[in-house]
């Protein structure tokens, strides 16, 4: 479960792990993740190392391929192409359509469950997902490549967590980057694939 901290409450208000009996008889489950109201006066916020911090982290990352935009585009939104660089996917592309993952590199991890917010065929595509966060890919055309024509695609995840896990977050992604470039060259990935590279799959909230 991940909590977003509004703008504002971001400076000021903790997060903490409460147990049950805390909050009100069986209203919170031991170890979910619940803010601090602002009201709460300061000296009953948990001490120690229950209390942390959870901020709004954006991550920007960039890649170049050389691949026309129509073609990156249908590797994003297309569910047998997806499934071969980021997780089997059940996918309506439609504005406000469902985008379900179950991620390759988290093999122990549910699946995601989205709702595609913003689609732009084939320039950009966001969703939104039940982890608390927003994945937004955003393709530009440039002329070079074998092909004649490249993309330059901008990844933006935008998320609410503890700013160590950020790095974590980040290196997943790039790896998944890779896999998508690996698939348009035509080496699609599968579990039984990481599974022989030893890849590690962290439990990320995105």
């Amino acid at each position: 479960m991940s909590v977003r901290i509004t703008e504002a409450m971001r400076s000021s208000v903790p997060s903490c792990r409460l147990p049950a009996n805390s909050v009100g008889a069986g209203s919170v489950l031991p170890g979910v993740v619940v803010m601090a109201p602002a009201y709460w006066p300061r000296d009953s916020w948990p001490r120690g190392r229950n209390v942390v911090s959870v901020v709004d982290v954006e991550l920007v990352l960039e890649r170049d391929l050389e691949f026309s935009p129509a073609i990156v585009w249908d590797a994003l939104v297309d569910p047998v192409l997806v499934g071969g660089w980021l997780g089997d996917a059940q996918i309506d592309r439609t504005l406000g359509g469902r985008f379900d993952i179950s991620w390759l590199d988290e093999q122990d991890r549910a699946a995601s469950h989205g709702v595609i917010v913003e689609l732009d065929q084939p320039n950009a595509v966001a969703i939104s997902t039940d982890d608390g966060g927003e994945v937004r890919f955003v393709l530009s055309e440039f002329a070079g490549g074998s092909r004649g024509s490249s993309t330059a695609l901008r990844l933006t995840v935008t998320l609410a967590i503890e700013p160590v896990f950020a790095s974590g977050v980040r290196a997943a992604w790039e790896a998944r980057l890779d896999r998508l470039d690996d698939l348009l060259h035509g080496r699609p990935t599968s579990r039984a694939v990481l599974r022989a590279h030893d890849e590690p799959g962290e439990r990320l909230l995105i």
